[in-house]
């Protein structure tokens, strides 16, 4: 091989190597980006975001019934989630407990009955109760018409 032949060779192979160090790069940024979202969803906080509950009731097998209770010490609003992404219940705790009015809904988003809770424990007297009924087909005819 000449000279030239060599100096023509030896930039496309500095080149290659650079190549490849930028698609090593990329490929580690993406397994750590995927890694941070598994971790996020894995360990994070059920009652800040609907996608770190979803996956945590549905995926993991720690809920078979798709209910994570509040936190012991945890006071505030806590809502529950449908795998669909919609509202499943919503109501006030105090300590950890279902504590006040909580409101259930259907799987379509709509209020399905309401519940009274002190300190955790269900009352039977329910505050409300307003069943949804399903639509009848004559009442579908009837709105489209």
């Amino acid at each position: 091989m000449t000279r030239a032949n060599a100096d023509h060779f030896e930039p496309d192979a500095r080149r290659s190597t650079k190549d490849m160090n930028r698609r090593r790069l990329i490929w580690m940024l993406a397994l750590l980006a995927t890694a941070s979202v598994v971790a996020a969803l894995r360990f994070g906080n059920p009652g800040a975001y609907r996608l770190v509950y979803i996956f945590q009731a549905y995926v993991l097998p720690r809920y078979p019934d798709g209910c994570i209770p509040p936190p012991a010490n945890f006071t505030g609003t806590w809502t529950e989630w449908h795998p669909t992404g919609r509202r499943k219940a919503e109501g006030p705790v105090l300590n950890g407990k279902r504590h006040g009015e909580w409101r259930f809904f259907t799987k379509d988003g709509r209020v399905h009955h309401g519940e009274y809770y002190e300190n955790g424990q269900h009352m039977n007297d329910r505050i409300y109760v307003r069943w949804i009924a399903e639509p009848s087909v004559a009442g579908d005819a009837l709105q489209r018409a």
